[in-house]
């Protein structure tokens, strides 16, 4: 669909004209109507705000379209610079305002040339990826087993020449593009903060709680090693344990800038991201350009990503067929008891937050339990936090009473750092796939999986692709063979559901927490 675009006079007339196309462009793709009702008070809000500025009696352009097959609308006008956002911007600070947008929770301002412009992408409705991943595993198993009455050579041959090097190929682009995306996802975290001011008020305690939520819960799911992992070995003496131990701490700062990309080094990726934002943040407007250039940056390799990503059920097609040929399919088949430990842990963890929290607030676990349960059922049934994220606001402003200046800087942070629940996911993998693929695993392995499991969490990109990016770099780190990331990608379609529900429940009762801590919230609306 090329784009059209329709030249407009800035009037109050022009806003309500811009309004019904933006409801008539929706219409036309199939958006959902809640979904078409946000894109139309986002729209007049942007208008109306330019509408008040000397912008008024300017040229206005509405495009409406797709690229990349993605649906979109802009709005343009031309002018002195003007971000309809900007409020948001200075009260909550720029990354929760670019987490919105890379979500498609809030519209893209930028300003080229002389002329405003506010971008809107319309969120296509995917394809069901349970069906996607149904349709391949059939075909993989069908082709598989037809293959089986080739002669062993030519079956060889295909393995070898074809199937081998196409998924390698794979693994290769997504360990290209992980290092640098983890990189990017950390980095812009802290210094989209915005000021060291806002770091130190809110963003330093709500970051301090996230972290030792993500690591308590990692050491908690520990134990259950003994339930899938492929038991432990052996251990080294005291001396070495202790010399295992110093090495992993100090092994993460690299030798230089290029090696750990070059190695695919997942800590000290992330300890350089850390140690430059922070930096950055410190000097405050003397690297004014460098926030612009890292959300660039970070939205460059997220498209590519999202494009890579495409690709995961070409690639579980063939790990299939290639495990059907080699006679390793057995391990798709064993991993039920990875799904049934995982979703059982995640309950668990989502019933000690809520009680935990009813204890500590003086409130019911189950008027609690319920005032969560919207945001739960929208979680369980589309997979997306973007979809539950509305649910999630309103819970925390009307039903918990929390302050909005805490749920709109807390909320986003939250997406992307508050992840205790995907941490014991990525945990549970690790040790699975460690008992498929028979790796060594001793106490300081153990150790390892535990750190990376929680650190991968927290840096886990909230994008499309994201959890491609983490089974790269997890499996890396522990040693796990790659043929495991397209049958941790192929489970991952499945466990999403149960991970994205399960997360927000323990998301809402930490902010919870935090706000009573903070006195930010009200306590009687919490209680009614």
């Amino acid at each position: 669909m090329a784009a059209v675009a329709e030249k407009l006079v800035l009037t109050a007339d022009a806003c309500d004209i811009a309004a019904m196309r933006v409801t008539e462009f929706c219409k036309e793709m199939k958006a959902e109507k809640r979904d078409a009702l946000r894109y139309r008070l986002a729209a007049e809000d942007c208008l109306t705000h330019w509408l008040g500025t000397e912008l008024a009696g300017n040229e206005l352009t509405i495009k409406a379209g797709k690229r990349f097959r993605t649906p979109f609308f802009a709005l343009e006008v031309d002018g002195p610079r003007h971000d309809p956002g900007a409020e948001a911007s200075e009260e909550f600070g720029p990354y929760c305002n670019s987490v919105l947008v890379g979500l498609g929770l809030e519209p893209e301002y930028s300003y080229i040339r002389g002329r405003n412009r506010v971008l809107f992408r319309l969120a296509r409705k995917p394809m069901n990826q349970m069906v996607v991943l149904g349709l391949v595993l059939v075909a993989a198993l069908v082709v598989g087993f037809s293959g089986m009455l080739l002669p062993d050579n030519v079956r060889q041959t295909i393995l070898s020449g074809i199937v081998q090097p196409l998924y390698k190929t794979f693994f290769d682009m997504l360990t290209c593009i992980a290092g640098p995306m983890i990189f990017l996802s950390v980095a812009w975290g802290i210094y989209g903060i915005g000021d060291v001011e806002t770091l130190g008020r809110i963003g330093k305690k709500l970051m301090l709680r996230f972290l030792r939520i993500v690591f308590i819960a990692a050491i908690c799911a520990a134990p259950l090693f003994f339930l899938l992992g492929p038991g432990l070995a052996s251990s080294s003496g005291t001396g070495d344990q202790l010399s295992s131990i110093s090495e992993m701490v100090l092994g993460i700062v690299p030798p230089n800038i290029v090696e750990p990309f070059a190695s695919g080094n997942t800590l000290q990726i992330i300890f350089l991201a850390v140690a430059v934002s922070l930096a950055l943040l410190y000097l405050d407007k003397r690297t004014g350009g460098i926030s612009e250039a890292v959300d660039q940056a970070n939205a460059l390799v997220s498209f590519l990503m999202n494009a890579v990503s495409k690709l995961v059920p070409f690639a579980i097609f063939l790990v299939v067929v290639n495990m059907v040929w080699s006679g390793t399919l057995y391990t798709l088949g064993g991993m039920w008891k990875l799904l049934v430990v995982a979703i059982g842990a995640m309950f668990a963890a989502s019933v000690v937050f809520l009680v935990s929290t009813a204890v500590r607030r003086k409130v019911s676990v189950v008027l609690l339990a319920r005032k969560c349960l919207g945001s739960f059922a929208i979680a369980i049934t589309t997979a997306s936090s973007m979809a539950a994220f509305s649910s999630n606001k309103e819970t925390c402003d009307e039903r918990f009473g929390i302050s909005d200046s805490l749920s709109g800087f807390g909320l986003p942070l939250a997406m992307v750092m508050h992840r205790p629940v995907l941490a014991i996911y990525y945990l549970l993998v690790a040790f699975f796939f460690a008992g498929e693929f028979a790796v060594s695993c001793d106490s300081m392995w153990l150790v390892m999986a535990v750190f990376v499991a929680g650190v991968l969490a927290i840096a886990a990109p909230p994008v499309p692709g994201g959890s491609a990016v983490v089974y790269t770099m997890l499996f890396a780190q522990l040693g796990i063979p790659a043929e495991a990331l397209a049958l941790a990608l192929a489970v991952d379609v499945i466990i999403d559901f149960f991970i994205t529900a399960f997360e927000q429940v323990c998301l809402l009762s930490t902010l919870v927490n935090v706000s009573a801590e903070l006195g930010m919230i009200d306590m009687g609306v919490l209680r009614k």
